[in-house]
């Protein structure tokens, strides 16, 4: 049986976030049944980075060319 994941801390900024999964794995926090398997490269596609806040608010970080 596992344990339950620890809860995430809220953090107040980019840098924090970083710093924090700078010495955290990501597998302590989340399943692997969890990820969503990503769609394979399409030539000619555009793609766009998007993170998703842990409230659901979505925003676009950048265009990849």
């Amino acid at each position: 049986m596992s344990k339950a994941a620890p809860k995430l801390p809220t953090l107040k900024s980019r840098q924090e976030e970083r710093e924090f999964w700078d010495t955290h794995e990501l597998l302590d926090y989340f399943e692997a049944g969890d990820f969503v398997p990503l769609a394979p490269l399409v030539k000619g596609a555009k793609l766009v980075h998007v993170y998703v806040a842990p409230d659901g608010a979505r925003y676009e970080m950048r265009r990849l060319p």
